[in-house]
């Protein structure tokens, strides 16, 4: 009986030590030094945020550490938030005290961008925001700003928040899509179509946002609010139009800020009674997962005594990576975890089970 233990021990260490050797077993969290995440490269490998007091936008890599805009530009110093990056991590987009801005790791950096800049293509060449009283718009090369339009031809009143990784269609929320004049409405913008507000069919949206889109700009995700005053998350796709994602039941108000390539996994808050708010994960088929129990499921082991993760803010592309800010050992910090691919946790646990079934029986 101790020979075949000892086998499938054997086995379960050679079988970790491939995982560990190809790449797969990757799925570990960490501090971002003073950064507090905003957003992260498709790949997991870049983040980009603020430091705690707001005042200087950094790059934030694990072998590199923090990389902050005053150590690689010139500028004053001053208020510097970061608000998205570019797919490929080499472009960070923000906005100062007065207007936005883009800052390449090359240290390339284009100021007076309107008066903010949300999100960003995969290679960086198409910026999105808005300037002056909210005209919803995009940048290519410098800081003039080409307006969005709606169908009528008239400038997009709103923003925009987030771009596609070909640049091709924008997303955001604006007053003047719908007609007549209504409140705030989830707009998709493509050059062909214009500035279209989301169907959202029967539910009942008062008024709604769209803040996330997926790489091939099918599918968005947002929130919008219902006439008795809570707050629901949505997902909309070109094929099947708006569902409402899944909530708690006690939840008053969802919101989502992210979502992965795909459109599959996305990210946000859930805040209940007494306005206790509870970092969220959905899953493809919609439903609502608390953050810490859906890493603990897809295999991140770490230490949940030492770690709080109050809340997150992006997911990469391959939904493999998760930002945000928490507490380590009661002290308040950035946070990046990264999963195992799929199969690999489940994988990774069983063999652990083995270990533990030889320390039961020695």
């Amino acid at each position: 009986m101790v020979r075949h233990l000892n086998n499938r021990i054997g086995i379960a260490t050679s079988v970790l030590a491939v995982v560990a050797c190809s790449g797969l077993a990757t799925a570990s969290i960490q501090k971002t030094g003073s950064v507090v995440p905003e957003d992260v490269s498709a790949d997991g490998r870049v983040v980009v945020g603020s430091n705690w007091n707001g005042d200087d936008a950094a790059f934030w890599t694990a072998e590199g550490g923090v990389v902050g805009i005053q150590s690689m530009t010139s500028e004053p110093e001053g208020l510097y938030l970061a608000n998205a990056v570019s797919g490929d991590g080499q472009t960070l987009v923000g906005n100062s005290d007065y207007w936005g801005y883009a800052l390449g790791q090359d240290g390339s950096f284009t100021k007076e961008m309107g008066y903010e800049v949300q999100g960003v293509s995969y290679d960086g060449s198409i910026k999105v925001g808005h300037e002056g009283y909210y005209t919803a718009g995009y940048w290519t090369t410098g800081n003039v700003m080409t307006p969005l339009k709606n169908q009528e031809g008239v400038d997009v009143s709103g923003r925009a928040r987030d771009v596609s990784a070909d640049g091709k269609t924008i997303i955001g929320f604006a007053d003047n899509i719908l007609s007549p004049s209504h409140n705030e409405a989830a707009f998709r913008w493509t050059e062909e179509t214009g500035a279209v507000a989301l169907d959202f069919g029967g539910l009942d949206a008062a008024y709604s946002q769209a803040t996330g889109i997926s790489d091939d700009g099918s599918t968005i995700i947002g929130s919008f609010d219902t006439s008795d005053g809570k707050s629901k998350a949505y997902r909309w796709t070109e094929d099947g139009g708006a569902e409402v994602l899944s909530s708690f039941e006690d939840s008053k108000y969802c919101n989502v800020w992210a979502v992965s390539g795909d459109g599959s996994i996305a990210v946000g808050s859930s805040t209940g009674p007494m306005y206790a708010q509870s970092a969220v994960v959905w899953d493809a088929e919609g439903e609502v997962h608390l953050l810490n129990e859906y890493l603990n499921e897809q295999g991140l082991m770490w230490d949940t005594n030492t770690w709080n993760l109050d809340s997150v803010s992006g997911i990469s592309a391959d939904g493999m990576t998760f930002i945000g800010s928490g507490q380590f050992n009661d002290e308040y910090v950035g946070w990046v975890a990264s999963i195992p691919e799929p199969g690999v946790g489940m994988l990774v646990m069983g063999m652990m089970g083995l270990v533990g079934l030889k320390r039961r029986s020695a």
